[in-house]
């Protein structure tokens, strides 16, 4: 039976436009057949076609008896593979990969069913020891000379130990001892059984082989056979093929992938590397825009929800723009704690807490010897309830009893500012300060009980850092003037779940109806405020973010970039992988695998550059910016999201040239020069 047989082949390249027409022949097992003609004849195209590199003719190629065209494509990738193999004119050495290496290209396809192994190393250096160039194996093919890289050329057709052997001008760019030495291998080839097929235009060449076809424009003209005969068999003939067993290969090729992806862009390091800047440095934005967002947005927030999201500030005052017309069930003054306070509680169950809120603006605090005289100070007369309601921390010492407020007891709790301007170098609790104010009757002593935790990044007006709190009966009696020891301003604290502004309209309402318009009633709280606030600061999060990506496309760009660049650089690669045995969707997985690679790593990087930067910006901060602590930072979201980012820009930007490799023809890669 022939190993090779067509019949009424004919191809084209454009419509109407054949380059073969009609071919019938066949080759049996063990000839060494050239094909000859001159240029132009079609004769590259027939070693094309008979090598499974082009597709889409008329007529019938049989190999061992089967169609060709019945094989599906992962059947005719592993028959170039183990059945196969090519000697090409322009050697097609991968020129980044040393000689072993190139040797061993076959033994990685298919992917699913094969990868090199401790024999295919033997095997590879017993093949470069036959042909003479085992002392080159760590050499790039650069560093050879041109029958030098003709011969790894041979042992790369030779390592899966094909039947068929097909070479494509092997001596067109060799001298004529080179010539003789080469034709020499092969024939010693065929005397070991395979099939030689050798598409040439020489003479010589064609008078070694024991039959010869000539081409001319396209059409069989001769067919000459001489007296060696071929060999139908051998002692040492390659094994018969026989297709493997399909797997499910679309996860496993991108595993097997991953390996000749990381030695491309090794061997290519430098344009592997700065090809990765674009990544790491977006990546890199990205949870750091992300993480620095996330820390001012929670000390921002945290600053107001310092001061109570569920407090309700109420006041009242006596309404001066009234009319005498104007009727009231009441004429209101100022609070009372037993007609006014207590029945609120009691009315509105919402209502946890309440205390009055005395102020005295500038006060000069005096202790020791030293003294603090500030605009932002505050004497502040409250309840025992207040510290809970305002959720402000005891450091030091304790707060007020209820006894020291029903005693009016000179007793204060004092912010962090004031204890480090009036005693730095001691606790002052115990001490007995003296408050200095025009509010006041005379200078106020009070000994110091407590001291409140500094409240971060709040130095305005009314800060707690800032003040000394007393209890407001004690502040209403060192009050100079009756209007001074009145009650007009409350603060309250509402039951987590409601709506504080929504309780002051209803408190608003209630004394409305008992004071009618004899008074003011004003209800504020800062829930609103932080909301609006929160809203704000995730909007500005999410600017940060968007530029941060913006940033992350650019360097996926770059990555795509380059992967068209090298595809169109390694257009000569992708054929001759194709040729030794890759599928197209092995193909496509190495060429995605490579960008997703490139992606990750940088990625990595970037994840790591991106943490140090954005701790490293806020330990300067902490220094810069006052009240600010220094925090470790660590966001689930901004990892998560960087993560995504980055294998989303992997697979992204390696799509197209992974799709663009994939459908890529064979021989349209191999002629490109």
């Amino acid at each position: 039976m022939a190993q090779i047989d067509v019949s009424n082949l004919t191809f084209c390249y454009r419509p109407h436009e054949p380059v073969l027409k009609d071919l019938t022949f066949s080759v049996g097992q063990g000839e060494m057949v050239a094909i000859t003609g001159e240029s132009g004849s079609g004769k590259s195209t027939l070693f094309y076609l008979l090598g499974l590199l082009a597709s889409q003719y008329q007529g019938v190629i049989r190999f061992d008896g089967r169609p060709l065209q019945e094989l599906r494509p992962e059947e005719q990738a592993q028959l170039r593979n183990q059945a196969i193999g090519f000697i090409f004119q322009q050697f097609f050495l991968l020129p980044r990969a040393n000689v072993l290496d190139n040797i061993l290209l076959p033994a990685f396809y298919p992917f699913a069913h094969s990868k090199p192994t401790p024999t295919d190393h033997s095997r590879a250096i017993q093949l470069a020891e036959r042909l003479g160039i085992a002392e080159l194996l760590d050499r790039k093919p650069q560093e050879l000379s041109g029958g030098q890289q003709q011969r790894v050329a041979i042992a790369r057709a030779l390592m899966r130990d094909p039947k068929l052997i097909l070479a494509d001008e092997p001596t067109g760019n060799l001298d004529s001892q080179t010539t003789q030495m080469v034709m020499a291998i092969l024939k010693d080839l065929n005397l070991q059984g395979r099939t030689i097929i050798i598409i040439t235009h020489s003479p010589e060449v064609a008078a070694l082989c024991s039959r010869v076809i000539r081409l001319r424009d396209g059409q069989i003209v001769s067919d000459s056979k001489y007296s060696t005969p071929p060999l139908a068999s051998s002692p040492s003939s390659p094994t018969d093929w026989h297709p493997l067993a399909q797997k499910s290969a679309t996860v496993l090729a991108y595993f097997m992938a991953m390996r000749p992806a990381l030695q491309n862009l090794w061997r290519a390091k430098a344009k592997s590397v700065l090809t990765m800047l674009g990544v790491v440095l977006g990546i890199a934005a990205v949870i750091s825009t992300m993480s620095l967002a996330r820390f001012a947005k929670d000390r921002i927030i945290s600053s107001y929800e310092a001061i109570g999201v569920n407090n309700l500030s109420f006041s009242g005052w006596p309404n001066w723009r009234r009319s005498s017309r104007d009727f009231s069930p009441a004429v209101f003054r100022s609070f009372n704690w037993t007609q006014d306070i207590e029945p609120l509680l009691a009315i509105f169950t919402d209502v946890e807490l309440v205390s009055p809120t005395m102020v005295t603006w500038s006060p000069t605090f005096n202790l020791g010897g030293l003294s603090q005289s500030e605009d932002k100070n505050t004497l502040i007369g409250v309840n025992d309830d207040f510290f809970k309601i305002a959720n402000q921390e005891i450091q030091w010492g304790r707060s007020f009893s209820t006894v020291d407020v029903e005693r009016a007891n000179p007793v204060c709790v004092i912010g962090t500012k004031v204890a480090d301007e009036i005693s730095p170098y001691s606790q002052p609790i115990g001490k007995i300060m003296t408050i200095v104010s025009d509010t006041l009757n005379a200078d106020l002593p009070c000994r110091v009980v407590g001291q409140l935790r500094l409240l971060p990044g709040d130095d305005d007006y009314l800060s707690p850092n800032y003040a000394v709190y007393i209890p407001y009966t004690y502040f209403q009696r060192a009050a100079g003037r009756p209007w001074d020891k009145e009650i007009r301003e409350l603060r309250m604290k509402i039951r987590m779940g409601v709506d504080p502004d929504s309780i002051g309209e209803q408190i608003s309402g209630y004394f409305v109806s008992r004071y009618g318009t004899s008074a003011v009633f004003n209800a504020s709280s800062n829930a609103k405020t932080v909301d609006q606030m929160k809203l704000f600061l995730n909007v500005f999060s999410l600017l940060l973010t968007a530029v941060a990506v913006i940033a992350l496309v650019v360097g996926g760009i770059g990555i795509n970039n380059m992967m068209l660049v090298n595809l169109a650089d390694r257009l000569n690669e992708i054929g001759l992988r194709k040729a030794l045995g890759a599928s197209a969707h092995q193909i496509r997985a190495m060429v995605l695998t490579e960008s997703l690679v490139l992606s990750l790593i940088g990625g990595g990087f970037g994840l790591v550059g991106g943490f140090l930067v954005y701790h490293l910006l806020i330990y300067l901060g902490s220094h810069i910016v006052p009240n600010t602590q220094f925090a470790w930072v660590v966001d689930p979201l901004a990892i998560f999201a960087a993560t995504a980012t980055m294998i989303a820009t992997g697979i992204l930007s390696g799509l197209y040239p992974a799709l663009k490799a994939d459908r890529m023809q064979v021989i349209d890669a191999l002629r490109r020069e």
